[in-house]
């Protein structure tokens, strides 16, 4: 026998699929979708003041970062890694927004 409350209304539900009433939040998740959409726009802009200042800097290898994806990956090795860093944050805000579209629209 199932203790009273949510284990036993959960046994229930589990038994009877058709009972079972969910929220579907989707005001909450419409606002973390555009939240998301606006880290992602001042990521966006972010990289594309960096790529323009390293494009014409003399230093290391940066030239090379919009050219080569080698010399921009490893600048992660060095202290010149800023447009690096803000690419993988750019692909981690990215990977957040993409599965938040999919569940909320899917």
């Amino acid at each position: 026998m199932a203790v009273q409350g949510y284990p036993k209304f959960a046994t229930y539900i589990s038994t009877s699929p058709s009972s079972l009433i969910t929220r579907s939040f989707a005001s909450l998740a419409a606002k973390n979708i555009l939240y998301l959409q606006a880290e992602l726009v001042h990521l966006e802009m972010k990289l594309q003041e960096l790529e323009s200042r390293d494009s014409s800097s003399t230093v290391g290898k940066r030239e090379m970062y919009a050219k080569d994806w080698y010399w921009l990956h490893s600048s992660a090795t060095e202290q010149e890694s800023e447009q690096w860093d803000t690419v993988l944050q750019m692909r981690e805000k990215l990977k957040d927004y993409c599965t938040q579209l999919f569940f909320c629209y899917f």
